[in-house]
């Protein structure tokens, strides 16, 4: 066999002229970040009651729960007490075992653990 400039190793003249150029490299990071993108699960009306029923039952408790949020690119888990149910806004303030407090919307809720 002849080796030419398509054959495996003998392309070496050129070699080092291949590049890519940054705006390329993040036009495909994003491409691909976007073809790993979950879609939102639909919870149908017995799944939020069932929602509905744990957080008034973790807050009458002040028990800590496991809430499963969603994220388009990964699921987000926090741990804590809820301190307070804001139906205004439709967000909810939790005490993490950290200290810390986070706030996040009702309307991200997945699960609840």
């Amino acid at each position: 066999m002849n080796p030419n400039k398509l054959t495996h190793g003998h392309n070496l003249l050129w070699e080092s002229s291949r590049m890519m150029l940054p705006e390329h490299k993040e036009l495909i990071q994003q491409h691909q970040k976007q073809l790993n993108q979950k879609t939102k699960p639909e919870l149908d009306e017995q799944e939020v009651e069932w929602l509905e029923h744990q957080i008034q039952e973790a807050i009458r408790q002040q028990s800590t729960i496991r809430f499963n949020l969603y994220n388009p690119y990964e699921t987000r888990t926090v741990v804590g007490t809820i301190q307070k149910v804001d139906l205004h806004t439709q967000q909810l303030k939790l005490l993490t075992p950290q200290g810390d407090i986070e706030w996040f919307s009702l309307s991200d809720l997945v699960s609840i653990q």
